[in-house]
């Protein structure tokens, strides 16, 4: 389920495919994206242009021919003058590895790679893991499994999204202000179409915080809850306290059992990514579903029957699940041998950090353009799709044939601010898989976290500079 209102989980440039793929509900499933994705290739006939069922293994830059040549698995060489990669932002899942975990004798799924068809009514569930992804899966299979056990290691802060059929008077709303709802979006920060809060938590009453947290609440969308409300949650430890405050609050009244609850309860500020839930912590309430908190019983090996914990405890299972997300940004790049000027590595070239201009190029790799690479925009995935797409294609267009690269003092100046606005938020204090902690790394930051809209500022100072910072030669 996407955490962004479905009108809004889409391109802004065409409002007829909008219309012709009407969303059901208020937040989209993968089934409804897929069909609006389908309309978009059927719209603009883009199948023609696609090639199905094929593993690029590498890309081989030529400096005498100024070409790319691109290598599949089935042993083909294909050449381009410009490479764009668009390999996704969470799209190489990662599985930790757990020892013994070749002796566990059940199914084992990892959430990226979900059956078609499943049937777990019989089965005892271990789902490993509660991002954003664990917490839609153990909400949902709570409602299917015979038994659901929940390995958490840190508990979210989870806010409802409120999901439910779009109504008529919202389609309507939508159509009649397709142009200002997607403006609002490219001069916001995080591009979910909501008024961002101006005010500081400070100046307002105890009784108006509340207020406010709680109508956030009601409402629904954990992004609102965070950055709707007030403008210094993610800056300012004691303002975060609060809203920790109000969460636990609504855990506890929510969750009946008072030892479920308190290991539901997040020790940490709330500064990972925010998560959408639909009933999660109701599911707690089932008799069939049971909680182990990893950080006061760690996991210590699995078995041929299932997970032994160290008090003893062996649970035994028919199913685990990893939710245990991916190795964010890089990890799709990993598993292909890329390969720059000299031949150089793209690896190589970055080491335990990965990092680019703009989150789009790097130097010593001449003609190669990322979508969604490391140090771009955190915000709502499709509208920072379009802004990069939009600056690479008029960039290209200009560039006439000519050899484009980014230089090596202005992403270093780049990444330099990338570091400076993370270390002035509170996100920068806990491990997160924002910063690469879920896969051991460590003072990594992967994104630019200014906002879409100051993001957009700097493409265009760019571009109107002469695509300063970029040799095109």
């Amino acid at each position: 389920m996407s955490d962004t209102e479905g009108y809004l989980y889409r391109f802004s440039w065409d409002k007829r495919v909008h219309e012709e793929s009407p969303w059901p509900q208020t937040y989209l499933r993968q089934p409804d994206c897929l069909a609006y994705l389908e309309n978009v290739v059927k719209a603009y006939d883009l199948e023609k242009d696609m090639e199905f069922g094929t593993t690029v293994v590498s890309a081989d830059w030529n400096d005498t021919t100024s070409l790319w040549t691109v290598g599949t698995r089935d042993a083909r060489s294909l050449t381009c003058r410009y490479l764009v990669t668009a390999l996704g932002l969470l799209a190489t899942a990662h599985i930790p590895k757990l020892e013994g975990s070749e002796l566990f004798q059940g199914e084992v799924y990892h959430t990226a790679a979900w059956p078609s068809t499943f049937d777990f009514s019989s089965k005892r569930v271990g789902v490993i893991g509660n991002g954003s992804t664990g917490v839609q899966v153990i909400t949902e299979l709570s409602k299917t499994s015979k038994h659901l056990t929940s390995f958490q290691r840190h508990p979210q802060f989870c806010t409802p999204n409120r999901d439910g059929p779009v109504t008529p008077e919202l389609r309507e709303y939508v159509s009649k202000n397709w142009d200002a709802i997607w403006e609002k979006v490219f001069t916001s920060t995080f591009g979910f179409g909501f008024d961002e809060a101006t005010e500081s938590i400070w100046d307002v009453s105890e009784e108006e915080r509340e207020r406010r947290f709680e109508l956030a609440w009601q409402r629904g969308g954990a992004f609102h809850l965070v950055y709707g409300t007030f403008n210094d949650l993610a800056q300012d430890v004691s303002a975060n306290k609060l809203l920790c405050a109000f969460i636990h609050s609504k855990i506890r009244e929510t969750v009946k059992d008072p030892e479920k609850a308190r290991k539901l309860c997040p020790t940490d500020l709330h500064v990972r990514r925010p998560v959408n839930d639909a009933g999660f912590y109701e599911a707690f309430n089932q008799d069939n579903v049971d909680l182990v908190l990893l950080s006061e019983t760690p996991l210590e090996s699995m078995t041929a029957n299932g997970i032994l914990t160290a008090d003893g405890t062996e649970h035994k299972l028919d199913v685990v699940i990893y939710a245990t997300g991916f190795e964010a940004v890089e990890g799709s790049y990993n598993r292909i041998s890329i390969n720059g000027r000299g031949g150089t590595t793209l690896k190589d070239a970055w080491g335990s950090i990965p990092r680019s201009y703009l989150g789009m190029m790097v130097p010593q790799f001449p003609n190669l353009f990322m979508v969604l690479g490391p140090s771009g925009p955190f915000a709502n995935l499709p509208p920072a799709i379009e802004v990069e797409v939009n600056f690479l294609t008029d960039m290209i267009k200009q560039a006439d044939g000519k050899t484009i690269e980014a230089e090596a003092d202005a992403m270093n100046s780049w990444v330099a601010l990338c570091n400076s606005i993370s270390a002035g938020l509170i996100l920068s204090k806990v491990d997160s898989w924002i910063f690469g902690a879920n896969v051991g790394k460590t003072g990594t930051v992967q994104f630019f976290l200014g906002g879409i809209s100051a993001y957009v500022g700097h493409l265009k100072e760019i571009a109107g500079k002469g695509y300063a910072g970029i040799k095109i030669m």
